[in-house]
């Protein structure tokens, strides 16, 4: 995986790419103007097959859009109008149109701009959510379980906030409220006590602490527990850190300056685990596998120092997963969680829609890449396992020399005859130094 840096006082992006062994090449800079970047989020905003980028501005309260050229490299933002100063951003279908929304929170209110399908948005709906000075973080997430994208916002007053989507784009009003008590700075959502249902993690100010509640399918949640963290936590994200099945945590900390791992027994209950030094102000996390070893790592960012940190698991690698080296990878969306490891799931694709596949191996090689349904049985080869069934179509194939970082990315399309909840399969092969190196097949399942 390649790493976006989003530079606040410096208005700009800064873009590191991964020559598919983990070591980063030279810094590239793509400005965003005048505007102080600071909140951000990711998504096909324009439904081209490659993730997309928006940030939001600290100072004037704008949003800039940049869209992904295919190549690895963002092209000059779009600027959309917001006000005030956007402490949040996120992104999700509000409308079910298929294509991803945005919304933002600037203290007093918050805006919903909806995508009208090419990666331009209309002008943005406010929405006044009475929610203490500043909304500090929000995610995107069914919370009552209905179908319909929500909102949940931490508000840094001693509650969460809902907006309960009604699947066109509008959400209802008056809001849904959590009391909670504390400061709620941050937050993430997942089922971290395997009901099925959406629970709420956050980190909390005043006092700090990590805190979770427990959902019941319709909007409603309970106090889960708490446990003490370091001084002044700014995020929270949720990941399976052990490989077990279930949600860990990753808090930072700016002014107690380090990273901290909370583990999840499955049951929702967790333990403080280790504790990851920061250089000088832990402002956030990210959780992907970065040395492709099988186990979720972490990329941490120091506010202070300016640097960003990159801690990386020693845990044995997952059974049938190549070694971590410059052979063969693919990736489905940029995702790392679908790349064939293991018992992950099968990542969803849309049908009628493109989907981005990414291959890495030795720069110089050709690459190909292949996209069929899944064979009940993997042939077993020298250099991996192919395994599609012969007797079922494969539905693309796709040759190209891989750049100097070592990458191929290519968009294919999901035919729009798909049966829904088809398994489909994608496997790469890079032919390099007189070797076929195949990689490890990603699952795909069809989705409306």
């Amino acid at each position: 995986p390649d790493i976006t840096a989003i530079n606040e006082n410096g208005h700009d992006l800064r873009i590191f790419k991964n020559d598919g062994c983990g070591n980063l090449g030279p810094m590239t800079i793509v400005s965003d103007g005048g505007n102080m970047p600071s909140p951000h989020e990711s998504a096909d905003f324009n439904r081209d097959g490659w993730m997309d980028l928006i940030t939001g501005d600290y100072r004037f309260g704008n949003m800039s859009v940049f869209l992904n050229d295919g190549a690895g490299m963002y092209l000059p933002p779009t600027t959309l109008a917001g006000g005030g100063y956007l402490r949040s951003v996120g992104a999700g279908d509000f409308n079910g149109d298929g294509s991803p929304d945005v919304v933002a929170g600037n203290g007093a209110q918050t805006l919903v701009w909806l995508n009208d399908g090419t990666g331009s948005f209309l002008p943005s709906v406010p929405y006044t959510t009475n929610h203490g000075n500043a909304c500090a973080e929000l995610n995107v997430v069914d919370a009552n379980e209905d179908g319909y994208l929500d909102i949940v916002m931490s508000s840094l007053t001693s509650r969460l906030w809902i907006m309960i989507g009604n699947g066109d784009g509008t959400f209802s009003n008056p809001f849904l409220w959590v009391p909670i008590g504390g400061r709620p700075f941050a937050s993430a959502s997942g089922d971290i006590n395997g009901d099925g249902h959406v629970d709420i993690v956050y980190a909390c100010q005043i006092p700090d602490s990590f805190r979770w509640m427990l959902g019941d399918g319709n909007g409603g949640y309970t106090a889960g527990g708490s446990l003490p963290t370091s001084a002044w936590p700014t995020s929270v994200h949720l990941g399976d850190l052990e490989g077990d099945g279930d949600l860990d945590a990753v808090l930072s900390h700016f002014t107690g300056n380090d990273f901290r791992v909370f583990l999840n027994d499955g049951a929702g209950n967790f333990t403080a685990s280790t504790i990851l030094p920061a250089s000088g102000g832990g402002a956030c996390t990210t959780l992907i596998d970065f040395d492709r070893d099988g186990d979720l790592d972490i990329i941490g960012a120091d506010e202070i120092t300016d640097v960003g940190m990159i801690f990386t698991q020693t845990g044995p690698v997952t059974t049938g997963l190549q070694p971590a080296s410059c052979d063969a990878t693919i990736r489905i969306d940029q995702r790392g969680a679908g790349d064939g490891f293991g018992g992950r799931p099968a990542v969803p694709v849309r049908r009628g829609n493109s989907a981005a596949l990414s291959l890495s191996g030795p720069p110089g090689g050709i690459g190909a890449i292949a996209l069929g349904f899944a064979g009940t049985t993997a042939l077993p080869l020298q250099w991996g396992l192919m395994s599609f069934d012969p007797l079922l179509p494969i539905v693309v194939m796709d040759f190209a020399a891989l750049d100097p970082y070592g990458e191929m990315m290519t968009a294919v399309p999901i035919p729009a005859t798909a049966p829904l909840g088809a398994g489909l399969l994608a496997q790469g092969l890079v032919f390099s130094q007189g070797l076929g190196l195949f990689t490890n097949p990603v699952q795909l399942v069809v989705v409306p």
